[in-house]
């Protein structure tokens, strides 16, 4: 055994804390890299039942055996960048889908049941209403199943209608909003809402306007005005 490859860490506080806790895994496991006297097996059994104190607040490392193990394979594949810790990619995002973000989700499902969830996904980030990456395919087709927004059971809802009749202009309004996507002069894509009141007996668009949400308001809004040029309807 060649004690000139074991370290031992100063007390310096300049270390910084991505190099300390490295050095303190690789402690853990020279016995096992270095001692040719010891079994891997019986170097990190004994590894695994000491402590190992941070040079600067003191506070001890354990490791369990499994643990060392996969440092010892971390070690030997990629040297001390293999003992670094993993950053988590999602780190400071939500666990969990915002219930916003989720009524969205079964709308663009309910609008279009053959849509599947990775075009779902690719239209709210396209629309800017998710950070690209963020939504997972996995995680949103679990999301459907389980409220059950599948496309089975979707097209298996009858849906009735009602016949209308109207014998003149004026007699009755209705109404309908569409879902388009623009950009901006610094290539950014947004979402607009255009909102249409029509007449239902000449088919003729009372007053259509486009608006940047989709929020109730907008369509009283859109009412307003149809009924502020001609008249209100019966």
């Amino acid at each position: 055994m060649n004690q000139n490859r074991y370290v031992s860490l100063p007390n310096d506080k300049t270390l910084s804390e991505d190099l300390i806790v490295p050095m303190l895994k690789y402690q853990a496991i020279q016995e096992a890299l270095y001692n040719e006297n010891t079994s891997v097996r019986e170097a990190l059994a004994n590894a695994s039942k000491k402590e190992y104190p941070h040079p600067i607040t003191g506070k001890g490392y354990r490791f369990s055996e499994r643990t060392l193990y996969r440092y010892l394979a971390d070690y030997k594949s990629f040297n001390m960048e293999g003992l670094k810790r993993k950053t988590n990619k999602n780190k400071g995002r939500p666990r969990v889908i915002p219930i916003v973000l989720v009524e969205k989700i079964f709308s663009l499902k309910q609008q279009l049941p053959i849509r599947s969830a990775g075009k779902i996904i690719k239209m709210l980030e396209l629309a800017g209403e998710v950070e690209k990456g963020i939504l997972k395919e996995r995680t949103v087709s679990r999301l459907l199943k389980e409220n059950g927004y599948t496309r089975k059971a979707m097209m298996q809802v009858r849906q009735h209608y009602k016949k209308v009749n109207v014998e003149k202009i004026l007699d009755l309004f209705v109404s309908d909003i569409k879902e388009f996507w623009i950009r901006d002069e610094n290539d950014k894509v947004h979402k607009i809402y255009l909102f249409i009141i029509i007449d239902f007996h000449s088919r003729r668009v009372m007053h259509a306007q486009f608006y940047t949400d989709g929020i109730w308001r907008r369509r009283e809004d859109c009412v307003k005005k149809a009924v502020t040029r001609y008249g209100l309807c019966k």
